[in-house]
């Protein structure tokens, strides 16, 4: 996150992530699949 903390989703979590940087990592040694909707918004 923007501060420096992580969070960890597990399958079938989802959440919101509203105008700040990014950065996905799978520190696994597993494949993960992610599904991604972009949108945008009046200013």
């Amino acid at each position: 996150m923007e501060d420096g903390t992580s969070a960890e989703l597990s399958a079938g979590e989802a959440f919101a992530q509203l105008g700040t940087p990014h950065n996905w990592r799978n520190p696994y040694g597993v494949d993960a699949v992610i599904a991604v909707v972009m949108m945008g918004r009046d200013a």
